[in-house]
């Protein structure tokens, strides 16, 4: 089982044309927050089948990261594109302005964000 998690800004029909290359079984997850699914990361968790090959791209990847560190036994492969396990540690001023864009999102929308 190939399981695929998009970026940000993407969605699961993004990776389309790769997987119509494939002759396994696949799931194309929505991330939470994205069309429609609750920004909960417990849904996600849920979604995952498994032993699965988990697949993410940028912000997708950096979730497949946690989730494979959460449940190394629920992993059979992990792939990564675009993508880093974040910051070993945040000084004052880092926690500072990403908890202004994480207000903004939330107050004024993605277009405003973007």
């Amino acid at each position: 089982m190939l399981t695929f998690l998009h970026g940000f800004l993407g969605s699961p029909k993004d990776w389309h044309p790769l997987c119509q290359h494939f002759n396994l079984p696949y799931t194309l997850l929505s991330l939470p927050g994205h069309q429609q699914k609750p920004c909960n990361l417990a849904f996600l968790e849920q979604e995952i089948a498994p032993k699965t090959t988990l697949i993410g791209y940028s912000l997708g990847g950096r979730l497949a990261m946690q989730f494979a560190s959460r449940f190394p036994e629920r992993i059979q492969r992990l792939i990564i594109l675009s993508a880093n396990p974040g910051l070993e540690t945040l000084n004052q001023d880092r926690i500072k302005t990403d908890e202004s864009w994480i207000e903004l999102l939330k107050t004024e929308g993605m277009d405003a964000f973007l």
